[in-house]
Order: structure tokens, then C-alpha cells, then sequence
């Protein structure tokens, strides 16, 4: 069976690990498969429903500190049957939820959204870019920071004029330097692939 539906979701910050295998073992899957982390390899657990028409996938992003699940389905009833079973036991988000948290005045949630966006987006999407592009002119040094991590994770070529515009504008010389960086870099890579990685 292929399993092509998928949906990406951020863990809240502090979720155990335990605590998500407790829950997908209690749910009838079972470990099929096991990533260590390693310099350019996030953890990744894999695990496969008991009729293989799921698979659910524990990744701990070491990059952008943030766990992320992955629902594998072979169709969007059984996805979203998943799902419901898994929001009611573990405190996941979404899309639309992390791009409304990366837009939130609170520091916790905006940074939360933000690393949950670059964790779980691939293709271009206009929400996650304009919480992100935001969050590049915020006024606080961490959250423009965290916005260059979101944008070196996705590395989504429509960000190389806003990095450039910002940087003219940047007034920290560490975060200008680490603009420019990352907009030669992106230059030099040119455009990515728009193609998921699941």
C-alpha cells in the first residue's frame, strides 16, 4: 500500500518522548524503524499501524528545536482518523495554527511558531512566508534571529530580496552579518526544488 496522504504537525514544546511512543503503542503501532541524530540526520522513529494503512513518524529537529509528527495514510479518512486520536492525547499544531502563533506578540509562542514552520513546512506557502517575513523587522534581536534559522531551514528563494532589504536596515552587526551569509548562500545554491522530503 502507498501511503500518500501526509500532514505535518509541531509537538508543544517539552513533550517527552516516552510520552508520544507511549501513546502510538498504546494505538497499535509499533517501532519499524529508528533514526539516530547524527551532524546532518535528525532522530527520526518510525512507526507503522497494525494494517499498515498508517505510519507515523517522531522526528526530534536538533536544528530548529522542534519535534514534529508526520502522519502517513493511504487515504485522508484513515489520516484524519489518525489524527483525531492523536490530537486528543498529545498537544499538536498545524499549519495555520504555528503561522498564527509565529504571529503572536509573545515570545514563547511566536518562537514556537516560527521553529514549528521552518520544521514543517516544504513548499512555498504565503501564510508561513509572511509570518516569517514579519518576524525578520521585529523589533526583538531574538525573534529576528529565529527567523534566519526558519529561513536557512526552509531555504525558500523567495526570501533572498527580503533578506537584502533587511540587512540595509539591520541595526545589530552580528544579525546583518548572518543576513548577508545567508542570502550569498542562498544565492550560490540558487534555487531550491519545491519537492517534499516525505
Amino acid at each position: 500500500m502507498t501511503l500518500s496522504h501526509r500532514e505535518k504537525y509541531a509537538l508543544q514544546y517539552g513533550t517527552p518522548p516516552e510520552a508520544v511512543s507511549a501513546v502510538l503503542l498504546e494505538g497499535g503501532f509499533a517501532l519499524a524503524q529508528r533514526f539516530d541524530a547524527g551532524e546532518l540526520q535528525l532522530r527520526e522513529d518510525v512507526y507503522a499501524s497494525p494494517d499498515r494503512r498508517a505510519a507515523i513518524r517522531y522526528i526530534r529537529d536538533h536544528f530548529v528545536h522542534i519535534d514534529v509528527l508526520v502522519i502517513e495514510a493511504v487515504d485522508g479518512a484513515t489520516l484524519t482518523d489518525w489524527y483525531h486520536r492523536l490530537v486528543s492525547r498529545l498537544e499538536m499544531f498545524g499549519a495555520q495554527a504555528l503561522a498564527d502563533l509565529a504571529r503572536s506578540q509573545d515570545m514563547v509562542s511566536r518562537s514556537f511558531g516560527l521553529r514549528g514552520l521552518a520544521a514543517t513546512q516544504s513548499a512555498v506557502w504565503i501564510s508561513a512566508y509572511e509570518a516569517i517575513r514579519v518576524a525578520l523587522e521585529d523589533p526583538r534581536d531574538d525573534i529576528r534571529r529565529i527567523a534566519i534559522l526558519a529561513v536557512a531551514r526552509l531555504a525558500w528563494y523567495e526570501f533572498l530580496p527580503i533578506l537584502a532589504e533587511c540587512a540595509i536596515r539591520e541595526p545589530n552587526p552580528q544579525i546583518r552579518s548572518e543576513l548577508d551569509d545567508l542570502a550569498r548562500e542562498m544565492r550560490a545554491r540558487g534555487p531550491r526544488p519545491q519537492v517534499s522530503p516525505w
